[in-house]
């Protein structure tokens, strides 16, 4: 976003040398033009706010795998006639049993009266209780001058992480004798 800003300071100054080397009305509204821009993008921001939506699941009981990758989705709406050219979304997944602590960021872009689904990507080398937080939630205009915060519909799992599960095969027979060496301390 920074460099759109700079991009946008770089026009600017462009516009203005234009206006000061050829007095004539087109260079007048060319730098009038890149002035409004940025009144434009606020109002934008402004019919925005509390537009913008995010449903996290809710499974009660979302088990994962220790050492295994698992996701989550999650639902973004935009109900407004404007669309959204940026958002980010940042999450702190801390694991409560080890510690262990992790932020993610999502990053987003919905149409109008558009909605689509993001992934988060999880992996927990610990066996425990994964809480995720939602730390932010904004929506940036296209230069990333305004930004307007973003309505959280409801809170993020809780997800339980269990140990890897391993396949055990054992046969057993009715034949077979009992005369195995583990007999002995049974």
């Amino acid at each position: 976003m920074k460099s759109v800003r700079i991009l946008y300071l770089v026009v600017l100054a462009l516009c203005f040398s234009y206006m000061v080397m050829i007095a004539d009305y087109i260079s007048f509204l060319t730098l009038c033009a890149a002035l409004l821009l940025p009144v434009l993008l606020a109002v934008q921001a402004l019919l925005l706010r509390g537009k913008i939506t995010a449903v996290c699941p809710e499974h009660a009981d979302f088990i994962a795998e220790a050492g295994q990758p698992f996701q989550i989705s999650i639902r973004l709406k935009n109900r407004s006639f404007l669309p959204l050219s940026m958002g980010r979304l940042s999450f702190r997944c801390e694991n409560l049993l080890s510690g262990q602590e992790r932020r993610l960021k999502l990053r987003f872009r919905l149409r109008s009266f558009g909605s689509t689904a993001c992934t988060l990507h999880l992996q927990s080398a610990c066996c425990g209780r994964l809480k995720l937080t939602a730390d932010s939630f904004y929506c940036y205009d296209a230069l990333g001058l305004f930004r307007v915060k973003g309505v959280l519909l409801n809170a993020p799992p809780e997800l339980t992480v269990f140990p890897a599960v391993l396949p055990l095969s054992c046969t057993l027979s009715r034949q077979e004798s009992g005369d195995y060496e583990s007999d002995t301390f049974s």
